[in-house]
């Protein structure tokens, strides 16, 4: 994500309907109409539509990101002076 790469998150079709880790964090970062979860027997599916994504948009998330972590990591810092 931090290199705006597409991508997917793979998940056992087990945990399909339970909440995971994979899915928290697609659900709180991941821009609209990147793929969040695929469960295995979709990763053909999963991998053309991430390959579809547009590549400004990933950029774009890329870019909000690190200036998040900034942002979070000089609080920190100064916290701790």
């Amino acid at each position: 994500m931090a290199f705006a790469l597409p991508r997917i998150n793979l998940i056992h079709p087990g945990q399909a309907r339970r909440p995971t880790k994979q899915a928290a964090f697609a659900a709180t970062w991941e821009e609209p109409g990147m793929p969040t979860i695929v469960e295995v027997h979709e990763i053909a599916e999963g991998i053309r539509h991430a390959l579809s994504t547009d590549r400004t948009q990933r950029l774009k998330t890329a870019r909000e990101l690190v200036a998040h972590y900034r942002q979070g990591f000089n609080a920190i810092c100064a916290e701790l002076k």
